[in-house]
């Protein structure tokens, strides 16, 4: 992939991303303000919702895949993995950025940064042509 597909294609990450933060951050803003939740289970359940709209959006929109594809059992095993893996990274970094001083709101926010370059790379990888479900589209 070239250095110019690779810009657009992470400028439509970004854009979905967006998005995704939009959800993740006001379903944590929710549970924490409305419900009185703590902040790691807040955390926790507002990811799992930005990460469906994630799933849905980059592998079809971003990445060029039909639904049929991204709902094949292996992409969804390879996203669900790389969602342990990103929800561990940011959910240590919101912990550790609480106990430094910051407010669940910062804290929140500093943990979105981090993951967004680990959510990428993964993505890339897994919905790529090539990737776990032969036949993207060629020209991503």
């Amino acid at each position: 992939m070239t250095g110019g597909r690779i810009i657009r294609q992470f400028g439509r990450f970004s854009g979905v991303g967006l998005v995704n933060t939009f959800v993740d951050f006001a379903v944590f803003a929710l549970l924490l303000r409305v419900f009185g939740a703590p902040p790691l289970p807040a955390h926790i359940a507002a990811y799992a919702c930005g990460t469906a709209n994630s799933f849905l959006m980059n592998g079809t929109l971003t990445f060029g895949r039909s639904l049929r594809d991204i709902m094949h059992w292996r992409i969804t095993a390879w996203f669900a993995m790389a969602v342990a893996i990103q929800l561990a990274l940011t959910s240590l970094v919101l912990v550790a950025a609480i106990g430094l001083g910051a407010s669940p709101y910062v804290a929140k926010a500093i943990s979105i940064a981090v993951g967004v370059v680990a959510n990428f790379a993964m993505s890339q990888r897994i919905f790529a042509p090539g990737g776990p479900v032969p036949g993207a589209r060629k020209d991503q």
